[in-house]
């Protein structure tokens, strides 16, 4: 979204009770801060993490007098959310708000406009999982192991910009 001239960017899904949606809130004002973009708090918004939760939490920032023009969604499910939001107020993903979800569910595909989200690949994940733990099985008094999977950004129509 930055590098498509964001500077007003949201994040809905900032669920404490989820550490993961915690360490997805991170990333995002970091990203913003290493661009020299102040979070504004006001725009990460708590909301469950459902699609009633991202519907919510698209409501709550466009009743506020300064909109955001992009949103990050911590998941794909909020994400849908806020897209019926969206065009419940007479407004499109990707034309009057820019929309990113993350997870890559296959149905963030088929979205009224497509989804652009950051995929996880879940596969993938389970396969080193379990090599993981295959290894932990066989020397449990070794080290902690870390492993982090690089996701995949699949743009679509919802944040403005379409890669061939």
């Amino acid at each position: 979204m930055i590098d498509l001239g964001h500077r007003d960017i949201a994040f809905v899904g900032r669920n404490s009770t989820y550490s993961v949606s915690m360490e997805r809130l991170h990333g995002y004002m970091e990203c913003l801060e290493k661009n020299g973009i102040t979070p504004n708090p006001d725009w990460m918004i708590e909301t469950a993490i459902s699609l009633a939760g991202g519907k919510d939490g698209m409501s709550r920032l466009l009743d506020m007098d300064r909109r955001p023009t992009g949103v990050v969604c911590y998941n794909d499910l909020i994400a849908t959310g806020a897209l019926s939001e969206l065009g419940n107020r007479g407004l499109k993903a990707g034309e009057d708000i820019a929309l990113i979800g993350s997870d890559g569910v296959a149905s963030s595909a088929y979205c009224n406009p497509p989804l652009t989200t950051v995929a996880l690949e879940p596969e993938r994940i389970g396969e080193v999982a379990s090599e993981m733990l295959m290894k932990r099985l066989k020397n449990p008094d070794a080290p902690a192991m870390k492993f982090l999977l690089k996701p995949k950004l699949i743009v679509r129509k919802s944040c403005g910009l379409t890669r061939n």
